[in-house]
């Protein structure tokens, strides 16, 4: 009689526990966060820009002008000052610079994604597509009012009483399309790469890959 080694067995049933075993799902791996690309240094007058492509970009404060703001994200980086707005990405040949009105940069606000930023002004907004390396400006009316601002890491969005405005990685210029006399805002969400604004009538979704709004008209009950 032929013997077999005593582990055969133990392997046949090894093969069946595997074969029996139920499927797991495939678990995506979290997705990796944004990496700072770009560093601001203020020394003196000097403000300094450390790009991880692009190289140092030098750029000098005028004489008693002050810093209000500075922020790096992604790609990105600026600084406000009480006369200027500066921007600079890792796409851009250099510092680019925005003037301001005598005190415009009061009451301003910087929204700062990682290849996008806004800044949102009393009477202008600025968008800084770090993809493109380009900035371009919109007037605020006498009467318009700010509802909502907010940015992700390839979208940016200013939401009026009067208009839905937006920039995303790539498009170079800001995006907007005009409320309805009788449309009332309610929501803004705002993801990495998507953002969407709801209204009473309509709902606006943002992609960077078409760079302009999109539109749905709602279900009104």
């Amino acid at each position: 009689m032929k013997r077999f080694p005593r582990w055969i067995p133990w392997v046949g049933l090894l093969v069946l526990g595997i074969a029996a075993a139920p499927a797991r799902a495939q678990i995506s791996p979290t997705p990796a966060a944004t990496l700072d690309a770009v560093d601001i240094q203020i020394d003196g007058l000097d403000v300094i820009a450390l790009r991880d492509e692009g190289g140092t970009a030098v750029v000098r404060l005028e004489k008693k002008e002050e810093i209000v703001w500075k922020g790096t994200r992604g790609i990105v980086g600026g600084v406000l000052t009480d006369r200027r707005f500066l921007a600079i990405s890792t796409r851009s040949d250099g510092w680019l610079e925005t003037r301001l009105q005598i005190a415009e940069a009061k009451g301003s606000s910087v929204e700062l994604g990682a290849k996008v930023a806004i800044l949102i002004t009393p009477k202008r907004l600025f968008g800084f597509d770090g993809a493109s390396g380009l900035i371009s400006g919109e007037s605020i009316g006498p009467q318009e009012a700010i509802r909502e601002t907010g940015a992700g890491d390839l979208v940016a969005v200013v939401v009026t009483d009067r208009r839905v405005i937006g920039l995303s990685a790539g498009a170079q210029r800001l995006s907007q399309v005009k409320l309805d006399v009788h449309e009332v805002y309610e929501s803004t969400k705002v993801l990495g790469a998507i953002a969407s604004v709801r209204t009473s009538h309509r709902l606006f979704v943002l992609l960077p890959s078409s760079g302009v709004w999109s539109t749905q008209r709602l279900n009104l009950r």
